[in-house]
């Protein structure tokens, strides 16, 4: 009798991380931790001065800088006055501070909730006086107290999200020549520039003491704390940023990092392609190891200690996605990622998406909106929004894929609620093919056996 000498699997050629770590002492399970800057874009432009650039036809004899010998620009900026457009930008940050019920306080140069403000009587804290973009500072008496603790039980002010938007559009507006005052490319590209290479350093800071660093994003790091010693850890961070502020003009109390989530697993999938804008002089080791694998895309999915699954960049999230391959994540396989598990087989998945549909065939509808058949009569008269808006008309429509080839389509037939219960359809009828598309990063590769390799 022939014997099979080997049975091979196609692997998943995704990154999976458990970042879950025991403690010997403990039964529990210790999550790594994402830090995150605070307004990373915003902080370069206003301590960099990004603004106030120094031009060839303007002053040379005052002072400038260019990274300080530390960080690499093209441009160089003004360091002896923050440009307007960079005091109007730090003004709107301490007012988005104030509505959304947080104050800085000068003793540690910290953020706090201003729900918190009794246990800082007798301190000072930052003011942004009105009619003027300077600080000041005031010491916390009973009359803060009582503003503060009013302000906190109202909520957040929704202005916050205003002023937020404001913020971050900024770079935008750097960036894009229509608004010709203020827009400089060399200036824009710096932004992202040094931010590449104060994540970068955050990184190698926390490497060299002993962190793992699992990924960082564009303005964060997420790294493993081994000794869950938190403490430990923000003093690390603390070194960080006081590295980065004692290295610009315009160094602000309100740059930080802060940790914004603690994570109990993390998985990242490949992306579609490996062409990342980071040049070789910014990447590390790291980054030389994981490019060519497609692992430096933002594809990934994390759990939160608390239970929370927060997704980067999946198409699972996207509005355009089916209503039933919402259903199948978010009910089905949500709660066993949140144990530990990411991908599933074929079999569970297609069994949970029948399920779903014996109960409500309008699941497995799919969301087409069309304008009226003269819109396409012209230009594409047999196309599948032509061949909707002609027979059901213009507007939306929920049409459920079909193998029976009912409805509207040519390679793929689309039909109505109606004509799919009109026809004596069933759920075995129904064309399940965008599903799994939606659900690809989710599904374990089938297993397949090599006969010819014998003995």
């Amino acid at each position: 009798m022939v014997g099979i000498k080997s049975i091979k699997k196609k692997q998943y050629k995704g990154k999976v991380y458990d970042l879950s770590i025991k403690n010997s002492a403990s039964p529990y399970f210790y999550a790594n931790r994402v830090l995150v800057h605070n307004s990373l874009y915003p902080h370069i432009m206003i301590q960099c001065n990004l603004f106030g650039r120094r031009k060839p036809n303007e002053i040379q004899d005052r002072p400038f800088w260019s990274g300080d010998n530390k960080w690499q620009t093209e441009g160089t900026y003004y360091a002896d006055e923050i440009s307007p457009v960079g005091k109007l930008l730090r003004q709107w940050y301490f007012n988005r501070l104030y509505f959304k019920r947080n104050f800085l306080l000068v003793s540690d140069k910290k953020i706090y909730k201003m729900k918190d403000i009794e246990k800082f009587k007798g301190q000072k804290i930052y003011r942004m006086e009105k009619g003027n973009n300077e600080l000041t500072t005031r010491e916390v008496d009973d009359e803060i107290v009582e503003q503060f603790l009013k302000l906190a039980e109202k909520g957040v002010d929704r202005r916050e999200y205003m002023i937020k938007i404001f913020i971050n559009i900024m770079y935008g507006i750097l960036n894009n020549p229509y608004y010709s005052l203020v827009y400089d490319r060399i200036a824009g590209g710096d932004c992202t520039r040094v931010g590449r290479q104060w994540t970068k350093y955050a990184r190698k800071t926390f490497k060299e003491a002993g962190y793992p660093v699992i990924y960082t994003d564009t303005d964060s790091v997420y790294i493993i704390d081994k000794k869950n010693d938190k403490k430990t850890m923000l003093e690390i961070k603390d070194k960080i940023i006081k590295d980065i502020k004692d290295t610009v003009p315009f160094p602000q109390d309100t740059f930080d990092m802060g940790i914004d989530d603690e994570i109990k697993y993390m998985y990242f999938f490949k992306g579609k392609n490996n062409d990342e804008k980071e040049t070789d002089v910014e990447m590390d080791e790291d980054d030389f190891v994981n490019k060519p694998k497609g692992f430096m895309k933002k594809n990934y999915i994390y759990v939160t200690t608390d239970g929370k699954v927060k997704i980067k960049n999946l198409g699972i999230r996207k509005k355009s996605i089916s209503e039933l391959a919402k259903q199948v994540f978010w009910f089905h396989l949500v709660p066993k990622i949140k144990q530990g598990q990411i991908k599933f087989s074929k079999t569970f998945i297609n069994n949970v998406l029948k399920e779903i549909v014996a109960k409500d065939v309008s699941f497995a509808a799919l969301r087409k909106e069309v304008g009226p058949f003269s819109q396409y009569e012209k230009t594409s008269p047999t196309s599948l929004p032509a061949q909707i808006a002609k027979r059901y008309g213009a507007g939306i429509h929920f049409l459920i894929p079909n193998l029976k080839k009912i409805g509207v389509g040519k390679g793929k037939s689309f039909c109505t609620i109606e004509e799919f219960k009109a026809n004596n359809m069933n759920i075995h009828d129904i064309d399940y093919s965008n599903v799994w598309m939606e659900l690809d990063y989710f599904v374990k590769p089938v297993v397949t056996k090599n006969i010819f390799d014998y003995d």
